[in-house]
């Protein structure tokens, strides 16, 4: 669907420092530290037209509001380091819109080209036109074959209003949590075809520096919260809080 054809590679031989046809008539690998086919866009059209058709955005991340727009911003670094995508296969019109763009058209064009749409829904947005919009257009792209996933937190989800049209379809209700952000990951890596061991060994990787960026309250930090209440409460001379102060269990 990306690749280059032959045709335009013997075209460019010189271009591309190829010797011989040699090369172009055996199957060999090479790793490069480099973007290849951003490396190779200046030579022709051609070229330039394979990068544009590879970086078209296949996941399009929905927001409104702020805190929608930040769990959106972190689940889409999230995305790109758990799967292997390039930048442009992500959009969030916060950061994949330029100064000077046509936003509309490049909302359009990503629209249009997505494979997958996540909504990132907060109990502030649920009933946001621009919100719905969004949503609704992709349904209507996507049709029975369903790829629209509404997400939302543990915190989030349970203050959505129960009568807002994206509840018809099914929440991952929990970002926020490993195991509901790895079975999101994984939905979306099968839409896109990517093996899903790679997947695996990647979030594990990037989980917590993503579990951080949300500045979500936890279940420690609560656990914490009660003992300074506590402590405030059977006072610095007490027993319990001599026990507390040292680790003993009280």
């Amino acid at each position: 669907e990306h690749s280059i054809k032959i045709s335009d590679i013997e075209k460019n031989i010189e271009k591309l420092g190829i010797d011989s046809h040699w090369e172009l008539n055996r199957t060999h690998w090479a790793i490069k530290n480099v973007n290849l086919l951003k490396s190779l866009a200046h030579v022709n059209d051609a070229f330039q037209s394979a990068l544009k058709s590879a970086l078209r955005p296949m996941v399009f991340l929905s927001w409104s509001g702020e805190k929608s727009k930040r769990l959106a911003n972190s689940f889409k670094v999230l995305l790109i380091n758990s799967l292997g995508l390039a930048t442009e296969q992500v959009f969030i019109s916060d950061t994949s819109i330029g100064h000077g763009d046509d936003w509309w058209m490049k909302i359009k064009t990503a629209l249009s080209s997505a494979k997958v749409g996540i909504v990132f829904v907060t109990a502030d947005n649920s009933e946001k036109p621009w919100l719905n919009y969004e949503a609704g257009i992709l349904q209507a792209k996507f049709g029975e074959n369903n790829k629209l996933i509404p997400v939302s937190t543990s915190t989030e989800f349970p203050k959505i209003d129960g009568k807002t049209p994206l509840r018809r379809f099914q929440f991952c209700k929990q970002i926020d949590k490993q195991q509901d952000a790895l079975q999101l990951c994984k939905t979306i890596a099968n839409y896109l075809d990517i093996d899903p061991n790679y997947l695996n060994r990647q979030f594990k990787a990037n989980w917590e520096e993503f579990r951080k960026s949300l500045n979500i309250v936890d279940e420690k930090y609560i656990n914490f919260k009660k003992m300074l209440s506590f402590l405030d409460t059977a006072g610095p001379g007490s027993m319990a809080f001599r026990r507390a102060l040292w680790g003993i269990s009280f």
